[in-house]
C-alpha cells in the first residue's frame, strides 16, 4: 500500500511539474542588450592614439580603459543617453553626452586636450 501511495504522489508531482518545465522559458534579456559602443581616443593636437584612457559611464556605473592602440569597446549597452567622463594623466578631464542608438555600430572618435605647461 505504501508503494502505491508513493507512486501516486510521484505521478501527481510529475503531472504538475512537467507542464511548468515544458512551458517555462529562460529569462528574457533586455531587447537591445547586445549593442556595443566602441571608438578611439586621440590627442587633440597630434591625433596620436592614447592608451590607458579611462572612460566611465555614470548611468551604468561601469568603466573601460582604452587599449594600446587607443581603441575601446563596451558591450551589452541598452540604447539611450549616457554621461561619460574621460580621465587621463596630463590631459584635461572631459565630460560628454553620448547617445547610443539601436544600430549595431556605435563608434565615436574622441579627442582629449593635453594640459600644456
Amino acid at each position: 500500500m505504501k508503494t502505491v501511495n508513493v507512486i501516486y504522489k510521484l505521478l501527481l508531482i510529475t503531472l504538475f511539474i512537467m507542464p511548468i518545465m515544458v512551458f517555462a522559458k529562460k529569462p528574457l534579456s533586455p531587447p537591445d542588450a547586445s549593442i556595443n559602443f566602441s571608438g578611439i581616443i586621440v590627442d587633440k593636437i597630434t591625433q596620436e592614439e592614447l592608451a590607458g584612457v579611462y572612460l566611465y559611464f555614470e548611468e551604468l556605473q561601469k568603466g573601460v580603459y582604452t587599449e594600446p592602440d587607443g581603441t575601446f569597446n563596451l558591450e551589452g549597452i541598452i540604447p539611450g543617453n549616457y554621461q561619460v567622463t574621460l580621465k587621463y594623466i596630463s590631459y584635461h578631464e572631459k565630460k560628454l553626452s553620448v547617445k547610443i542608438k539601436k544600430s549595431l555600430h556605435n563608434y565615436k572618435t574622441i579627442q582629449l586636450e593635453p594640459v600644456l605647461p
